[in-house]
């Protein structure tokens, strides 16, 4: 994939009743692809480049495996991004995770564009992706422990990235539909030892919120009056 414009592979959904867990045996999987964010010898001009290489769905089960990432060096460009779908989300939406192994940068000074806090989570199963196994790169969050977790200028195309190490783990919490109503106009605040996170109920993912919240550290929520 070369020069495109928006994407080289962008993924909507995982479909559960198709997928059994992670990898080749079960799972969804990109493989064996190179993606080039821009050829200059193609004549598109110093500022062209494909905005994300490849865009995450909304769901867990995708694993990129053996995926080359050419030339992401430019503003507004990124190597992984993750979808909207109008009609579904397009406002804080995410959560899910994505694993990646095999993978190699050339020139890729821009590794990951974020949109805001919570939007994924991706997991280094070989060491490929982040230098280290089984670290993780997520979005900027108060309730991020800064001894395990530190902010990198390449996973912060956009809203600011961090990498966690193998002892941070996420837990996806979504709610929607709270009842009573009054709900809706409040916001729900979780806070740790670290810091806190705030999310407003979303119109767009179904009167709903999602939070992405550290599994090593007790996390206690509630509502802004």
């Amino acid at each position: 994939m070369v020069n495109n414009e928006i994407a080289g592979i962008e993924t909507k959904r995982i479909l559960s009743p198709y997928v059994r867990g992670w990898g080749e045996t079960g799972g969804a999987v990109i493989k064996n692809t190179t993606i080039v964010g821009h050829v200059d010898e193609l004549g598109l001009g110093p500022n062209y480049c494909t905005v994300r290489g490849i865009i995450l769905p909304f769901d867990d089960g995708l694993s990129i495996m053996s995926v080359t990432f050419v030339n992401f060096d430019r503003p507004m460009c990124s190597a992984i991004g993750v979808t909207s779908i109008d009609g579904t989300c397009v406002d804080r939406c995410g959560g899910w995770s994505a694993r990646f192994s095999g993978i190699q940068f050339f020139n890729t000074s821009n590794k990951a564009g974020f949109r805001w806090e919570h939007e994924v989570v991706l997991i280094d199963s070989d060491g490929s992706l982040t230098g280290n196994r089984n670290h993780k790169v997520v979005p900027r969050s108060g309730l991020l422990d800064p001894l395990h977790c530190t902010e990198k200028a390449e996973w912060s195309v956009g809203y600011p990235g961090a990498v966690c190490d193998a002892t941070v783990s996420f837990h996806r919490l979504a709610l929607n539909n709270p009842s009573p109503s009054s709900l809706l106009a409040k916001n729900i605040i979780l806070s740790n030892s670290h810091g806190t996170a705030e999310q407003s109920i979303n119109q767009s993912i179904n009167q709903g919120l999602l939070i992405n919240a550290p599994t090593v550290q007790q996390t206690a929520g509630f509502c802004r009056q």
